[in-house]
């Protein structure tokens, strides 16, 4: 088993007096600042319902409708850590990603089948976003695409 840390509500792993993300990255462990240790077997058996935050503008979109917001740069970690498919999987079954521009700060939505169902465009319409009929085509959700 190995040891983990949440730091910045993002786990780390404990190693040698310093704790390292999943890709690599470390800085210097401080039990004064960083939170309790857990332990498990890898990242990926870890809770990873830290990531998703209800009140952010950034986020997935399920086919029925529930959004599940993240930070502004999470959307693969989300995919990868929370619902454990690629950002491409997600996409492929009808999920919508609601993301941010970092020059102008304007939402967009994307999904690889230009698809979203009704369910998703009333919560797109909520958010401002616009749903074109002549670009967009409206479906009707299939079964699993939904539960995290």
């Amino acid at each position: 088993m190995k040891k983990y840390v949440k730091f910045n509500n993002f786990w780390w792993e404990l190693e040698n007096g310093f704790v390292c993300n999943r890709v690599g990255g470390r800085h210097a462990y401080d039990p004064e600042f960083d939170g309790p240790i857990v332990e498990a077997e890898s990242f990926e058996d870890l809770d990873w319902s830290c990531l998703i935050k209800p009140d952010s503008k950034c986020g997935w979109l399920s086919p029925d409708g529930r959004f599940y917001g993240c930070g502004y740069s999470d959307h693969a970690d989300v995919a990868d850590l929370y619902f454990k498919k690629s950002e491409r999987e997600l996409e492929d079954e009808g999920w919508v990603k609601i993301s941010m521009s970092c020059f102008t700060h304007e939402l967009s939505w994307y999904n690889t089948k230009l698809m979203v169902t009704e369910a998703q465009r009333i919560v797109l319409e909520k958010m401002g976003l616009k749903v074109d009929p002549d670009v967009c085509e409206l479906v009707t959700p299939t079964v699993g695409g939904g539960n995290a």
